[in-house]
């Protein structure tokens, strides 16, 4: 039987595996990719050059969670806040706006 350390060390792999495929797709794609973090609130440092270019970024700016709800519309913020929590959460089938 596997130790902690073994189990630990298998899931970081398959997490930058996953990582590294969803950053091909991305490119391949042309689709807008970001990796968010909720383990401790929100952190969400990797996007793809698609995605700063979708929302005007430069490749050098620092972008937060709070930097991407301030872009949206005041009206639409809860609302999309709340559908992309739900998909986070599983209770949604899938994320846009």
């Amino acid at each position: 039987m596997a130790d902690g350390s073994e189990d630990q060390h298998r899931r970081t792999e398959t997490l930058s595996f996953s990582e590294a495929a969803s950053i091909d797709i991305s490119q391949i794609a042309k689709v807008a990719a970001v990796s968010v973090d909720l383990r401790d609130g929100f952190r969400n440092e990797r996007r793809s050059p698609e995605y700063r270019a979708i929302h005007g970024l430069s490749p050098d700016v620092h972008d937060t969670h709070e930097d991407w709800v301030a872009r949206l519309h005041p009206e639409d913020r809860a609302r999309t806040v709340q559908h992309f929590l739900d998909a986070v959460n599983g209770t949604a089938e899938q994320f846009s706006y």
